[in-house]
């Protein structure tokens, strides 16, 4: 249902899209969409939420999985970049911003679940890669604002005026975002922990 509930949203926008419509697509009733979500701003943020926790859980599988900086930070920018230039998210990302004046409570989940977590998330992984010595990052969640920043910063602003996307989005972008990077957080020589050079 959150799908369907997806594509009608992304195509009609928030005030022309209907209940009915999404149910049609998903299937089931009404009465089960008026009882799981409220109204049309729960199923919104319902759906939001459930985009959030999906890349939420990409960078939880990623950065618990290994100890490789470049490996960890391209794998979470390339997903990064890919869902953000699908037509579907950048429509969904425009009705955040026109609703979230009327509806906060939208725009304060989205920002939890999404940009909050994530942040979160990748903060606690670079604490760990400093604790091995192969990283130095003083204040983890500042750090990983810039990185989710340097890498989407001005592809988002492109994306949301609906101008060309130019070199924002390709694998040169992410991989000289990950280079910057990682020379701006290297470790210093007297700073490498024993264990890493076990």
């Amino acid at each position: 249902m959150l799908d369907a509930a997806g594509e009608v949203f992304s195509e009609k926008g928030f005030e022309a899209a209907t209940l009915a419509e999404v149910v049609a697509r998903s299937g089931g009733s009404l009465s089960t969409l008026y009882e799981l979500f409220g109204n049309k701003s729960g199923l919104l943020a319902a759906t939001v939420g459930e985009r959030c926790e999906r890349f939420s859980n990409v960078i939880e599988g990623a950065t618990f999985s290994r100890d490789d900086p470049r490996t960890i930070l391209c794998e979470v920018g390339r997903y990064l970049l890919d869902q953000m230039t699908q037509p579907d998210g950048i429509a969904l990302m425009r009705i955040i911003i026109a609703e979230s004046p009327r509806h906060p409570e939208l725009g304060r989940q989205f920002y939890e679940s999404g940009p909050e977590t994530g942040r979160r998330t990748m903060a606690r992984f670079l604490s760990r890669l400093t604790e091995r010595g192969l990283l130095d990052v003083d204040h983890p969640e500042t750090a990983a604002v810039h990185f989710f920043h340097m890498l989407v910063g001005e592809l988002q602003i492109r994306l949301l005026c609906a101008l060309a996307i130019d070199g924002y989005a390709t694998q040169e972008h992410l991989d000289r975002t990950v280079d910057a990077f990682l020379r701006l957080y290297a470790p210093r020589a007297n700073d490498v922990a024993p264990s890493s050079l076990s």
